[in-house]
């Protein structure tokens, strides 16, 4: 029951790249079930880690994405304002973006 204790303590924070289980000291050498059961942990902590990455980099990407039509939309509302509306299409056609763009969002969550 020691050894559960010493995983208890194990440190949740992944970005250390730091076993907590499985391949750490709080096992040692151990080849029973109960290292069985820490290096799955390990595994699914990876596989959690790398999710959460794949995330956050699909954000970004997503966040850069919306920008370029953002902008475009500000130049088409400034020209709009200074008397050059002849930006309508490219507004329009702005906005399509941006609601596809909204739409794949909402598909992936």
């Amino acid at each position: 029951m020691g050894e559960l204790r010493r995983i208890d303590k194990c440190p949740l924070d992944q970005s250390s790249n730091q076993k907590c289980c499985g391949d750490g000291p709080a096992l040692g050498k151990r080849n029973d079930e109960l290292a069985s059961i820490a290096k799955a942990f390990d595994n699914m902590a990876d596989r959690t880690q790398a999710l959460i990455e794949t995330q956050r980099l699909l954000l970004a990407d997503l966040s850069h994405e919306m920008r370029t039509p953002i902008a475009r939309l500000e130049l088409a509302l400034e020209n709009q304002k200074n008397g050059k509306s002849d930006h309508f299409d490219t507004a329009q056609k702005n906005l399509e973006d941006l609601r596809r763009l909204a739409s794949d969002a909402l598909t992936l969550a």
